[in-house]
C-alpha cells in the first residue's frame, strides 16, 4: 500500500511527551482561551449558542461549565457553546504559519473528551498538544493562501482534524483508530469565508461544528468504525480537495525537531482580525514616538501581506463604513482610526454606537492599503507590515514591524496576559477567583488541578 502521511503524523503525535516549555505555552493559551470565552459568553452569538445548547441539544453523562456563566451542560454540548463564545469576538489565539485559530477548537474538544473518558491532567495536556500539532500542521500543509483562495475558513476545516486528534488522545485510541477518527471528521470538514462579504456571524459557529464532529468522530472510531488510508494527504483527500496548491511535505516537516505548535501560537493584544495586529502595532508605535494627534494626519498608508488586502481592506467602501461587529473587526481603516483617536484598541471600541460613529469617517477615508511583495516573501513565518503617516505639515513618518505583539517571536509578558484576562473576564470572575484560576492552571499537570479548575469555573459568575 502507498505511504500514508496521515498515519505517520498520527504515529509521531501519539508518542509526543511535552516538555516544560510546551506545558508553559499550554497554560498561557488555556488562560487566554478562558478569558475570551468568558467575555464571548456575553455576546449575542455566545448567548444564542448557549440557548441552543441548553434548549435543544440535551444529553446525559458528565457535564462541563459554560465558561463565563452560572450554567453547565452535557460535556460535548457545553464544549460547542464554549467554542462559539471563544470565537465570537475575534480575540482568540492565532497560528501565523497556518493562518488559523486553534484554541477555540482544541481546548473545548480536549475538555469534553477528558471529562467523558474520565482521563487525568496528563492525558488532557497531551490531548491539547496533539490537537494543536495536527490542526496547525494540516493548516500549513493545505497552504493557507491557496485554501482561502477557494474561500475555505482554515479554523473550521483543519479544526475538524485537530478536534479528532485531541479527543483520540483522551480516549486512548491507537494509531489505526486515530486515523479513522481523522477520516470521519475530515470527510465533513468545511466552512466558507462568505461571512467576510456580508459581515455575518457564521465564522463564530465554525469552531463549534469542528468540536462536535471531531469528538464524535473519535467516539465512533473507538467503537470500531473504520477510516481511509490517508485522510489528509490521499489522492482525493483533504489537501487535494480543498487546495489548488497543497504542500503535503509540511505535514511532517520538523516534527520531533522544531518547537511544538503550541509554542508557535500567538496571543492577540487587540480584539480584531489577525491581519490588523501588525499594522496596529506599527501605527501605535508612531503615535507614541511622535505624539501624533488625529487632527495632524493628512494620510495613512499601510503595506500589507496579500492575505491582509483581501481580508481587512477589500471591498474598500465596506471597510471604510463598517456596519456591525464583524465588519469593524475586519476593517483596517476602522481600527486605525480608533488607534489614532484613543491610543489603544480594546473591547469597548467595538460597541455598536462606536462602530457607526460618524466622527471617525474622515480618518477612515484617509487610510489606504497596498500589497507589498517584499512583505509576502517573509510571510510566513513572520507577519510583517509597515505604515507611513503623512502629516498636514508635510512630514512623512514610517514604521515597520516584523512580528506583532503576542506572537511567539514577540510574546506578551505574564503581566500583559493577566491584564487581558482581567479585561475580558472581569464580569465573570472577581479578582480573587481570577488569581485562583491562574494559580490552578499553573499547577497542571498536578493531580487534582483539572478538577479544581472545573470547580472554579462551575462556581458561577461574579455577583
Amino acid at each position: 500500500m502507498t505511504r500514508s502521511l496521515t498515519r505517520e503524523l498520527v504515529g509521531a503525535v501519539l508518542e509526543l511527551r511535552p516538555a516544560e516549555a510546551d506545558l508553559a505555552a499550554v497554560r498561557a493559551l488555556l488562560l487566554d482561551h478562558l478569558a475570551v470565552a468568558a467575555f464571548g459568553a456575553g455576546t449575542d452569538a455566545g448567548r444564542i449558542m448557549r440557548e441552543h445548547v441548553l434548549g435543544d441539544l440535551g444529553g446525559d453523562g458528565p457535564t462541563l461549565p459554560l465558561v463565563g456563566t452560572a450554567q453547565e451542560a452535557p460535556a460535548l454540548a457545553a464544549a460547542m457553546g464554549n467554542a462559539v463564545a471563544a470565537a465570537s469576538y475575534e480575540y482568540d489565539d492565532t497560528h501565523t504559519a497556518a493562518s488559523l485559530h486553534p484554541g477555540a477548537v482544541i481546548f473545548p474538544s480536549a475538555l469534553a473528551a477528558v471529562v467523558v473518558s474520565g482521563g487525568d491532567e496528563e492525558r488532557f495536556l497531551r490531548a491539547v498538544v496533539a490537537g494543536y500539532e495536527v490542526m496547525c500542521r494540516t493548516g500549513r500543509a493545505v497552504n493557507p493562501q491557496a485554501h482561502r483562495a477557494r474561500h475555505f475558513h482554515p479554523t473550521s476545516t483543519t479544526g475538524h482534524f485537530g478536534a479528532a486528534a485531541a479527543a483520540a488522545v483522551c480516549f486512548g485510541l491507537d494509531v489505526d483508530r486515530t486515523v479513522a477518527a481523522l477520516t470521519l471528521s475530515g470527510t465533513v470538514a468545511g466552512g466558507s469565508m462568505q461571512f467576510l462579504a456580508e459581515g455575518a456571524w457564521t465564522k463564530q459557529v465554525h469552531p463549534a461544528f469542528a468540536v462536535q464532529r471531531g469528538v464524535q468522530a473519535a467516539q465512533l472510531a473507538a467503537r470500531g468504525f473504520p477510516g481511509v488510508h490517508d485522510p489528509i494527504a490521499g489522492e482525493r483527500a483533504f489537501l487535494a480537495a480543498e487546495s489548488a496548491d497543497p504542500r503535503p511535505e509540511l505535514l511532517l516537516q520538523g516534527l520531533g525537531r522544531d518547537p511544538l505548535e503550541v509554542r508557535n501560537t500567538g496571543i492577540k493584544p487587540y480584539p480584531s482580525c489577525r491581519n490588523t495586529q501588525t499594522p496596529l502595532d506599527a501605527l501605535l508605535l508612531l503615535k507614541r514616538a511622535h505624539g501624533l494627534r488625529p487632527e495632524e494626519v493628512a494620510s495613512i498608508r499601510f503595506g500589507l501581506v496579500k492575505p491582509g488586502i483581501v481580508t481587512v481592506w477589500e471591498p474598500v467602501d465596506r471597510k471604510r463604513r463598517p456596519q456591525g461587529l464583524v465588519d469593524a473587526q475586519f476593517s483596517l481603516p476602522y481600527v486605525a482610526a480608533i488607534a489614532l483617536v484613543e491610543g489603544r484598541v480594546g473591547l469597548e471600541h467595538f460597541r455598536p454606537e462606536r462602530i457607526t460613529d460618524r466622527s471617525l469617517w474622515a480618518l477612515m477615508d484617509r487610510v489606504e492599503c497596498i500589497n507589498d511583495p517584499a512583505l509576502d516573501r517573509r510571510h510566513p513565518p513572520s507577519w510583517p507590515a509597515w505604515v507611513e503617516v503623512r502629516t498636514k505639515e508635510g512630514a512623512i513618518l514610517r514604521q515597520e514591524v516584523e512580528n506583532p505583539r503576542g506572537d511567539p517571536a514577540n510574546p506578551l509578558t505574564e503581566a500583559e496576559l493577566l491584564e487581558k484576562f482581567a479585561d475580558c473576564a472581569d464580569g465573570a470572575f472577581d479578582e480573587r477567583r481570577r488569581e485562583e484560576l491562574w494559580r490552578t492552571i499553573q499547577r497542571l499537570p498536578e493531580r487534582g488541578s483539572l478538577e479544581r479548575l472545573l470547580e472554579l469555573l462551575r462556581q458561577g459568575v461574579t455577583g
